[in-house]
């Protein structure tokens, strides 16, 4: 297998300061997404994660960035289950690696993927990172090593992996770091390109 990837030069942590608006309006640990407000995406997911969590009085803020056709309707939601304090939707975020280096835990709750950009420029900034077991997504994250990954639309087990990753920081800090290290070996485009060109040239 020859993975995608991602440029050499984007695979860096970022060192400058957080968001703005989330450094202002966090509190507990930071939970993210980044994607369109699509069907596809299925972010009505942070909806019911962000219900338990606040039923088990554990303190997080969970910040979304994107825009698509669900993105009022999300914001009704928010606002129809009270949570406009824990779930805030951001809109269109230009600077990707300040918004993950934001966070604490990112998470992908995609029907499918292509290829998971979203969860390499995660792991690039040394965030753990869950989402569900479809499509692509088991090539990039090494379930258990970089983060973890669970059955499509199975909130219990994707509930309580949340709240391991929320209550050990030590965890975060051994799965994030894995996942830099799996981008730097799998994911850099450059040598995926390389790759391709062995491959080729060793055919008859």
């Amino acid at each position: 297998v020859i993975y995608n990837g991602i440029k050499r030069k984007e695979a860096v942590s970022f060192s400058g300061n957080p968001l703005d608006f989330i450094a202002k309006n966090k509190k507990g640990i930071v939970i993210g997404n980044a994607g369109r407000l699509t069907v596809q995406k299925s972010q009505h997911y942070f909806l019911e994660l962000a219900e338990r969590l606040k039923a088990q009085n554990i303190e997080f803020s969970i910040f979304i960035a994107g825009t698509g056709e669900l993105e009022q309707q999300l914001d009704l939601e928010i606002r129809k289950r009270g949570l406009e304090s824990d779930m805030f939707l951001l809109g269109f975020v230009e600077d990707i690696p300040r918004f993950m280096s934001s966070i604490d835990i990112f998470i992908l709750t995609s029907k499918w993927e292509g290829f998971g950009y979203v969860l390499v420029e995660a792991m690039v900034q040394s965030k753990p990172v869950l989402g569900f077991n479809i499509t692509s997504n088991p090539e990039v994250v090494a379930d258990g090593e970089t983060g973890y990954l669970v059955p499509y639309g199975d909130m219990d087990l994707l509930t309580k992996k949340t709240i391991s990753l929320i209550q050990d920081s030590d965890l975060r800090s051994t799965l994030g770091n894995a996942g830099f290290k799996r981008v730097q070996e799998k994911f850099i485009l450059e040598d995926r390109i390389l790759e391709l060109e062995e491959f080729l040239k060793s055919k008859p």
